[in-house]
């Protein structure tokens, strides 16, 4: 690998890492942004995934 290859690999992965960080960004803001939090029910939401978990169909491998 030529130095002008390795600058062009680190400036991508650069770039890779920026649009990841203003993704993120963009979901915390949104997040922020969203409203009045709702009380979270753990053993409900357990029963709910139970449930969904019984009727899905099984995966083929």
């Amino acid at each position: 690998m030529v130095s002008s290859d390795y600058t062009r690999d680190l400036i991508r992965k650069g770039q890779l890492r920026n649009q990841k960080v203003q993704a993120m960004q963009q979901a915390i803001d949104e997040g922020l942004s969203g409203g009045t939090p709702k009380p979270f029910n753990s053993q409900a939401f357990k029963v709910r995934m139970e449930e969904h978990i019984k009727h899905a169909e099984p995966q083929s491998r």
